[in-house]
C-alpha cells in the first residue's frame, strides 16, 4: 500500500504491519496526527515492503518478531510488537523487537512508546530545527 503522508509530516516514516484494516487506519490516523508518516502492509507477507522504515510496528495475536524480521530484515529498524497474547515474564528481546505492548493499546500510547523508541535510537520524531541566524537576535539592553 502507499504511504500516507500527514499533515504535519517529518522525515520519520513509520511501518505499520497490521492483519486488521480497522486497527491500522485508527493507528495509522493517530500516528499521522502526530507527524509522521505512515505505510500499512499486511500482516501476511504478501507484498514486499518497500516504503523503507525508520520504525515498524507489527499487530499480531501471537508474538512472532521473527515474521516481523522476515518483512523488515534490517535489524537497525527498531521494532514495536502489539499482541493480545504473551506469557508472563515473555521480554521484547524473547520475540527479536525492541518493544512489546499488550493490547488493546491507545493510540496515545502507541504515539507515545513510537517517540521513546526513535529517541532511544538516536532519531527525532520532529523535523530539524533550521539555526537562527545570529545576525537576526534582537539587540541586548
Amino acid at each position: 500500500m502507499p504511504c500516507a503522508v500527514g499533515p504535519q509530516s517529518s522525515s520519520v516514516r513509520v511501518l505499520l504491519i497490521n492483519p486488521h484494516v480497522d486497527t491500522a487506519e485508527l493507528y495509522g490516523w493517530a500516528l499521522e496526527n502526530a507527524g509522521f508518516e505512515v505505510c500499512v502492509a499486511p500482516l501476511d507477507g504478501s507484498r514486499p515492503v518497500t516504503c523503507n522504515p525508520d520504525l515498524a510496528i507489527a499487530c499480531m495475536p501471537h508474538p512472532d518478531g521473527a515474521l516481523v524480521r522476515r518483512m523488515v530484515p534490517d535489524r537497525r529498524i527498531p521494532t514495536i510488537l502489539l499482541t493480545g497474547w504473551v506469557q508472563k515474564g515473555t521480554a521484547a528481546h524473547h520475540v527479536d523487537c525492541d518493544a512489546l505492548m499488550i493490547i488493546p493499546v491507545s493510540p496515545d500510547e502507541l504515539t507515545k512508546k513510537v517517540r521513546e523508541i526513535l529517541e532511544r535510537a538516536g532519531r527525532r520524531d520532529e523535523p530539524a530545527q533550521i539555526p537562527s541566524n545570529p545576525d537576526s537576535s534582537p539587540p541586548a539592553d
